[in-house]
């Protein structure tokens, strides 16, 4: 949908029964909000679509990729001239004509647009039958693609530097070279994290930098975003709706229908605002259409989050940012449980705890009798109790496929290898007395345990360190866990030294004899002569 002063342009979506649409509807006289909707659907037209990326500047208006039928995704980008009102597919040309001209891949449910005035149309990651991590920008000058960030194959789930692969984000273009998105889905095809998600992320297009900042909004999938009219000199973003409970969520706190978040591109600051209706408010709902507009912003359609129904209706979010800031406003949420949290806190506890310590009690402290033996025991066991009740949580956590990526296949052979370890100590062979010698069942048993159990601890730990980039953690979280993981590293190579030394200290006696009439020390030692017959 694209706004102007005496009219709004609304293409495609989707039907009642689901199907995408290709029409072209113009609503005018805007000036008073009593205008009405008119049919300007021509021959030539763009496929039939929904989750576009859509935008508008210098009385064009631009839709580009997208889903249609049958899960048909498009890399299409295409121009709607509001004179007269006609369609044409943009950077036709280049693709006919040249064959390596850069398009990037067909999807859907990318964030992106273009800024009033602009050439600049940007898309943003996305989903197809694959994830995309890559910005992408259209030259409408030039009618040429380039990709400006996370070229293929340059970019993966495990570096926190950028924004990971997602999919049905809130997105706009908050100057010509500044791209703003909040939320969205990351756990989809073959990639794990947060469904919803919560974080913000602004892009550079002139740096080429992504920076974070913090957040305030609730976690949400398919959110609404626009810039609300500057008032003032003052320039402000609005975010509305969205899905903010799915099956991946334990416990979160709903937006009421009277809320929106409202984000400062200058200063990178979330707030939320209570908005005011002359007589009611627009019902809860995810996927609107929002176009900024002379008077506020045009919200329309989407679909009610209560009753799941299509909506079809009209809405005006009157004012601009000087009076959306001096609203009321309401503290930033602080309550927000998922299952990937309890996922993370069950592996840190049960791996990165109670296996590794009872791992390194069997290790280091033998020589205590029975003790170490129990204590081992006990360890493992709530270790991997914890291990089970994490791994339960991650299959409720990925919304696609489970083991369709690295963290996810790690993840599945270090719970294997987990619960080999028990299974493999109920048949241990008997541990022979001191003056006995272990039998061979013996030494092949002590040693698969020992490599099962250490190769099983070596990629928990790899995985956990994984995990908490996957799960888009905050820098806090992760720099605990590297300081703990270093600590635990240290305190085994420490250990380990101190073994090796005192068995150092043993060992001249098992070669080395005393010097008759010398006194006991390492200095009077000298080697043994061999027995038997020269």
């Amino acid at each position: 949908m694209s706004g102007n002063t005496s009219y709004l342009i609304l293409f495609g979506g989707r039907s009642y029964s689901n199907e995408p649409l290709h029409d072209t509807w113009v609503f005018e006289s805007l000036g008073s909000f009593n205008g009405s909707w008119r049919n300007v659907t021509k021959s030539v037209h763009p496929t039939a679509r929904f989750a576009m990326v859509y935008g508008s500047s210098n009385e064009f208006f631009y839709i580009a990729t997208g889903e249609g039928g049958n899960r048909d995704y498009y890399n299409d980008i295409w121009k709607f001239d509001i004179r007269t009102e006609e369609w044409k597919e943009l950077g036709k040309t280049n693709r006919q004509q040249l064959k390596d001209a850069y398009y990037p891949k067909p999807r859907s449910g990318a964030s992106g647009g273009v800024y009033p005035g602009s050439s600049k149309f940007f898309v943003h990651q996305g989903i197809s039958d694959t994830s995309h991590f890559d910005t992408v920008i259209f030259d409408i000058d030039t009618e040429e693609w380039s990709v400006v960030d996370c070229k293929d194959g340059q970019c993966n789930a495990y570096t926190p530097y950028y924004p990971h692969a997602r999919c049905h984000h809130a997105g706009t273009l908050t100057s010509p070279n500044s791209l703003l998105i909040f939320g969205g889905c990351l756990s989809y095809v073959d990639t794990g994290g947060e469904c919803p998600s919560g974080d913000t992320w602004v892009f550079d297009a002139q740096s080429l930098i992504w920076a974070e900042v913090n957040t305030c909004p609730v976690p949400r999938v398919c959110g609404g975003m626009a810039l609300l009219p500057p008032g003032n000199g003052l320039r402000r973003v609005v975010l509305y709706g969205g899905i903010e409970d799915t099956p991946q969520v334990i416990q979160t706190t709903r937006s009421p229908a009277d809320m929106v978040g409202l984000f400062d591109p200058v200063n990178k600051i979330w707030s939320l605002h209570m908005t005011t209706a002359k007589q009611s408010f627009p019902s809860l709902r995810a996927s609107v259409a929002m176009v900024t507009g002379p008077d506020g912003i045009f919200m329309f359609g989407g679909y009610d989050i209560n009753s799941g129904s299509l909506l079809g209706d009209l809405w005006l979010l009157r004012g601009d940012s000087w009076t959306a800031e001096r609203s009321v406003t309401v503290e930033c949420p602080r309550s927000f449980t998922n299952f990937i949290l309890a996922h993370g806190c069950l592996m840190v506890i049960g791996w990165g705890i109670f296996v590794v310590w009872g791992a390194y009690i069997a290790r280091y402290f033998k020589s205590s009798g029975d003790t170490w033996f129990y204590l081992h025991l006990i360890l493992q066991i709530i270790g991997q109790i914890c291990s089970l009740a994490g791994f339960i949580m991650a299959v409720l956590s990925v919304q696609s496929r489970h083991f369709g990526f690295a963290h996810g296949i790690i993840g599945l052979l270090v719970v294997i290898l987990g619960l080999l370890q028990p299974i493999n100590a109920v048949f241990r062979p008997k541990h022979p007395n001191e003056e006995s010698k272990k039998s061979l069942h013996r030494v092949i048993w002590e040693s698969i345990h020992y490599i099962g159990g250490k190769s099983a601890i070596l990629l928990a730990l790899a995985n956990i360190s994984l995990g908490v980039f996957v799960a888009n953690s905050r820098p806090v979280a992760w720099t605990v866990w590297f300081v703990y993981l270093g600590i635990v590293v240290m305190v085994l190579v420490i250990s380990q030294l101190l073994q090796d030394c005192l068995k150092f200290r043993k060992r001249p006696k098992d070669f080395l004899e005393l010097v008759p009439g010398s006194e006991n020390t390492i200095h009077n030692y000298k080697p043994k002569m061999a027995e038997g017959h020269v």
